[in-house]
């Protein structure tokens, strides 16, 4: 499905057509997630990586080109986006996400199949929890404690932010100029995927 925005300003044809015309990407459309499909998220955050360019230039376009007369609340909520389009954090924590849904879509696939698959859930949640952890504690705390008994707020066995590995793009755009030289946001970042993958450990003492 594809989201105009606002309810006047991406409407006409002509303005589409301009944005996707020059970026070669003529008939593709920015989706939103469904609240009835579980997996459709991680479908929006590759569209939006894929159209980020275009769309970028096509909210510069709205906001300097004097031909658009927009309500003034539109036009703020063009400026606002801009501007997290342009913000190369947004992009990172983009990548995050397109690096990190696919461990819990896979899961989510689980409750989807037409086989009986009740009796191996235990072990796919076991697997998928220690798969998370291991992205932010230290690898010798997790395999020598029992799954339930992991605190995934140990302070003691966090990972670095240099031992983080989130994905190959999230990798390559932290050596990105505009991100190194702003290293508060940077430890953001960094905290708010330590906060992501914390999940608290499953109830089951015999996990």
């Amino acid at each position: 499905m594809a989201e105009p925005f606002g309810s006047e300003a991406m409407t006409e044809p002509y303005e589409r057509g301009r944005c996707t015309e020059r970026n070669a990407y003529q008939g593709r459309y920015v989706v939103v997630p469904s609240q009835t499909r579980w997996l459709s998220l991680l479908s929006v955050i590759e569209r939006i990586l894929e159209q980020r360019e275009a769309l970028r230039l096509f909210f510069i376009d709205f906001t300097t080109n004097p031909a658009h007369r927009a309500r003034a609340d539109v036009r703020n909520r063009a400026v606002f986006i801009l501007e997290k389009l342009s913000n190369p954090f947004y992009k990172l924590y983009f990548f995050f996400l397109e690096w990190s849904l696919p461990l819990f879509n896979k899961f989510n696939l689980e409750f989807q199949s037409e086989k009986v698959v009740v009796h191996n859930l235990h072990e796919k949640i076991r697997t998928l929890y220690q798969e998370i952890v291991l992205h932010h504690l230290q690898r010798e705390y997790v395999m020598r404690q029992n799954l339930g008994e992991i605190n995934p707020e140990s302070q003691q066995h966090q990972l670095h932010d240099a031992a983080l590995y989130l994905g190959v793009k999230v990798y390559e755009l932290l050596k990105h100029p505009d991100v190194i030289r702003k290293p508060a946001d940077l430890h953001s970042s960094s905290h708010a995927a330590k906060i992501s993958t914390k999940l608290p450990p499953p109830k089951s003492k015999s996990i």
